[in-house]
């Protein structure tokens, strides 16, 4: 086997593992994006009561 057969075996087998993790990373990140969207709503509306709703 040459260096170009190789060096494209090598490509398919990145290609292939990119394939792979690619759903279960953005997966993660998607899931970490939620997690931070909703601390900041849970945040915001506790802000809301303490300064709004709790004062009457």
């Amino acid at each position: 086997m040459n260096a170009k057969t190789k060096q494209i075996l090598m490509w398919i087998v990145i290609a292939i593992v990119a394939l792979i993790l690619l759903p279960i990373v953005s997966g993660i990140i998607a899931l970490l994006i939620k997690l931070v969207l909703l601390v900041v709503i849970i945040g915001v509306l506790y802000w809301a009561y303490q300064n709004f709703i709790a004062k009457r």
